[in-house]
């Protein structure tokens, strides 16, 4: 664990945690990692020096990783949708920005389907017991599409497994014009993304149900 996280154990008590903390069997890179995002601008630092600093790309994208599973434990509004503007940075290699938004992406629906019908088992393992409101979900998912609209083609995946995930919450709720017009907004012919027939089929079906059920027949 080379990089330097600007972590300061200047006194004898914080060092004592940390010690704690790996004699009870922890990972004291976590736990580093853990203490570096603690607000939005240590977090940023991190970043910075996880992208910027020495290491192979596999290494990077799992304390990337980390540091979102981090925030995700800490319930930490802000300090995701900080560190979803700066991995959405057009100076950052789509090698390792894309798949840290895609887990993100691929959480929140974990998460909402968790809130919605109990689901677990699209949640990674360091979430599972976390647990985000309603409206923290609305909030996340609609701020990281709007986020996300700068390189919409290059995070086509990522955007449409928010629109489901946020169309599955808004549909519990019976706002079925919301849901609707979440599918409807996803692109299925657009040549970026292969999209299957059965998937094609499913987005049409429930946009159809969803419309009935907000009695629009002319859109169904």
């Amino acid at each position: 664990f080379s990089f330097d996280l600007n972590v300061r154990y200047g006194n004898p008590h914080k060092f004592l945690v940390v010690v704690s903390h790996v004699k009870r069997g922890g990972d004291l890179k976590t736990f580093l990692i853990s203490k570096a995002v603690s607000n939005m601008a240590d977090a940023t630092k991190t970043l910075s020096t996880i992208i910027n600093g020495p290491g192979q790309q596999e290494a990077k994208l799992e304390q990337l990783h980390g540091v979102l599973f981090q925030l995700f434990q800490q319930l930490a509004m802000d300090e995701i949708k900080a560190f979803l503007r700066f991995m959405i940075q057009e100076s950052l290699p789509l090698l390792l920005s894309r798949p840290v938004l895609l887990l993100f992406s691929n959480t929140v629906n974990g998460f909402v389907r968790l809130l919605v019908s109990g689901e677990t088992q699209q949640l990674p393992d360091a979430v599972k017991t976390i647990r985000f409101s309603r409206s923290q979900l609305k909030d996340l998912g609609h701020f990281a599409i709007d986020v996300f609209q700068s390189q919409a083609v290059s995070l086509e995946e990522e955007i449409t497994v928010l629109r489901k995930a946020l169309a599955i919450l808004y549909q519990s709720e019976e706002d079925w014009r919301q849901a609707a017009s979440l599918l409807i907004s996803i692109p299925l012919d657009t040549g970026h993304r292969t999209v299957s027939n059965d998937e094609k089929l499913e987005i049409y079906l429930n946009i159809a149900l969803l419309c009935l059920e907000d009695e629009d027949a002319v859109q169904a």
